[in-house]
């Protein structure tokens, strides 16, 4: 078995370095994916020496916080061997986490008995040393000579930004000079960054234009730094026992429900149907005490059903105060609510179906309500979040008193919404968020630019060859998706067949967003030539040179995904894309896994953390906690005057 893995790694290895090499960054990536895939379930350990290429690669793309998060995320499960510490030791020098490194198991069992020659491994050592102070010759001929021997610009900044280390723990003013270097070099050297930061090189002006904490989630010294940085001295102290924080539904990933209440005035946040089981969230409000009635806002963040799918319910059940959300969300949730839209999950009668015009008028679609709530002063304040079309996070201050909840988000931007963005000055007493992604990773890729190029070139190769087969949620990323495409070719160059509630969905989009179907995006349901499915399957979409998208993206039986993938099991030039990692069961089917984020990553949840700096936190929304050391809960737990709480 050795043998096999030895040989398996010498064959990455042999392959992934021609490509850094050469600068084939992107086919590098595309390479890892594709093997990642392959081996996911068949060899952890192999997986693992994937994710320390992919770390790598994106070194070298220039998407820091994506290998820092990666990076993190298989600290504590990589095993070390001799196969490996060479890599890793890389990605440690390269991503500043030396410190941490020395308390990684195995590590100087590995770097002992290692008897090859490797230049990263010898920095290594000698950082080691320089820590230790116990150097007996010349650091600046020694670090002349590495330097010598491997020209990769990486590790000869690395050189410059050690030696400016030497000569600024010697008072000897060219440890300027070195820095200078370092960073013509690579102006992405985190060792250099972060001496930057101590030394004082980077004042306060260039730290928040910078927000350099994202690369550093696991240094202590710089998120404090930030949280002082952009804490109001002047802000009052606040009085939290008026506050009380509910979890109606959403600890974990699922129906999401929270009821905010200060001094007497009750907020609901979403109001989401969990499908996992049977309970419904509203049969809570009796065990907190409070009547659907004394609700006094209903706030939805964005129309995915597990935020916003109880309403008529709630409406059924007395709810009667007003409504806030954005048009966008309004729009979309119209379409759910109408017979049109054949949603089975929600359960809804033709007598549901009526009160559609009471929640319309119930309704309120600006951005910012501002009125007096029971003799309070209510503010109530949506700024877009990412996600999806219409997401929003809400800020609410009541009588002073501020909370501000994410609802999902993204700090980037998507194609039909803008990323969150805290306004500089911005502060909330209570911070509740999600965390999808704030204890695991899904190893794809964030970074928008380079996710865009990625996901282009994978499905224009994927027509090329056949047949793309692209399972997606009704709702979000497969029109993000669709807009990207018809962003990006003046004429589609293969068909787009659209179908399942997807198409439906794509419709309520184009009134929002103008056109999506035409020039080669089709709604599948227009197209009546063929007496069945299985038929239009058959005849049609097996020409090839097309891509297939559909709902659900799970596969889940009896929906639309499940009838194509069933079919296109059969054909030799179908290849599955799966965009949102919720394929769990086999399939006979070629697969390429290319997980689209629309949930904010650790450093995305650190940065509203620490804009907003609140002293209480919830973190809800949580998906599955696979980081025990560097998951968003540790992280905010260092903050010694910060309540955090996982409810």
């Amino acid at each position: 078995m050795k043998q096999i893995y030895d040989h398996i790694v010498s064959e990455y290895d042999i392959k992934l370095k021609k490509y850094v090499e050469e600068r084939r960054y992107m086919d590098a990536y595309k390479y890892i994916f594709r093997q990642k895939n392959l081996v996911s379930d068949l060899d952890r350990n192999i997986y693992l020496y994937l994710i320390l290429w992919q770390v790598k690669v994106e070194i070298y793309l220039g998407i820091i916080e994506d290998a820092k998060e990666h990076f993190l995320n298989i600290f504590d499960n990589i095993i070390l061997s001799k196969n490996n510490i060479p890599l890793f030791i890389e990605c440690v020098l390269l991503l500043d986490m030396f410190e941490l490194s020395l308390k990684k198991d195995g590590i100087y069992e590995q770097l002992m008995n290692y008897d090859e020659e490797n230049n990263w491994i010898n920095l290594y050592i000698f950082i080691l040393s320089f820590k230790n102070k116990s150097r007996n010759y010349s650091i600046e001929d020694e670090l002349l000579y590495m330097a010598e021997k491997n020209i990769d610009r990486f590790f000869q900044s690395l050189i410059h930004t050690v030696l400016a280390e030497a000569y600024k723990d010697d008072d000897d003013a060219r440890w300027r000079i070195e820095l200078r270097k370092a960073y013509e070099l690579n102006h992405n050297n985190l060792r250099m960054i972060r001496l930057m930061i101590q030394w004082g090189v980077k004042g306060d002006d260039k730290l928040r234009k910078a927000k350099y904490f994202r690369y550093f989630p696991e240094n202590k010294f710089i998120l404090k730094k930030y949280y002082q940085l952009y804490s109001d001295a002047g802000r009052e102290g606040r009085d939290f026992s008026l506050f009380k924080f509910n979890l109606l539904e959403g600890g974990g990933t699922g129906g999401s429900s929270y009821l905010i209440t200060y001094d007497g005035v009750n907020v609901l946040l979403d109001c989401g149907i969990n499908f996992k089981d049977d309970n419904v969230y509203y049969d809570n409000f009796k065990k907190i005490g409070i009547d659907i009635k004394d609700i006094d806002l209903l706030v939805i963040t964005h129309c995915h059903l597990d935020h916003c799918g109880g309403i008529v319910n709630l409406i059924k059940s007395g709810l009667s105060c007003p409504v806030i959300m954005s048009y966008e969300t309004k729009y979309i949730l119209n379409g759910f609510f109408s017979k049109n839209s054949n949603m089975q999950d929600l359960n809804l009668n033709d007598a549901d179906y009526k009160l559609l015009s009471k929640i319309n008028s119930m309704t309120l679609t600006d951005c910012l309500f501002d009125e007096s709530v029971k003799g309070r002063k209510v503010l109530v304040k949506l700024m877009p979040s990412g996600h999806i079309l219409g997401a929003c996070g809400v800020y609410v201050e009541i009588d002073g008193f501020s909370v501000f909840y994410t609802g999902d988000f993204t700090v980037k931007d998507v194609e039909t919404n803008s990323g969150l963005t805290i306004p500089d000055g911005m502060h909330a007493d209570v911070l509740i968020t999600e965390a999808t992604f704030g204890y695991t990773s899904s190893f794809s890729v964030y970074d928008k630019a380079i996710q865009d190029k990625f996901i282009l070139e994978v499905i224009g190769e994927l027509a090329n060859r056949g047949i793309g087969f692209i399972p997606a949620f009704a709702v979000g990323k497969a029109q993000d998706l669709l807009i990207l495409m018809k962003k990006n070719f003046e004429y589609m160059p293969y068909n787009v067949y659209v179908d399942g509630a997807l198409s439906y969905i794509t419709m309520l989009y184009e009134k929002v967003m103008g056109p999506i179907y035409g020039n080669g995006v089709l709604n599948a349901n227009d197209i009546k030539l063929y007496d069945s499915k299985r038929e239009f399957i058959r005849k049609e979409i097996s020409l090839g040179n097309c891509l297939v998208m559909t709902s659900s993206d799970n596969l889940a039986e009896g929906s639309t995904s499940f009838v194509y993938g069933r079919e296109l099991m059969s054909f030799d030039n179908a290849i599955l894309l799966n965009i949102s990692n919720n394929i769990k069961k086999p399939i006979s089917m070629l697969q390429e896994n290319i997980p689209i984020i629309n949930h904010g990553i650790l450093q995305d949840i650190l940065e509203v953390f620490l804009k907003l700096t609140p002293k209480k936190v919830y973190i809800v929304h949580r998906g599955a906690k696979t980081n025990s050391t560097f998951n968003i809960e540790e992280i905010l737990n260092w903050f010694d005057d910060v309540d955090v709480m996982a409810p």
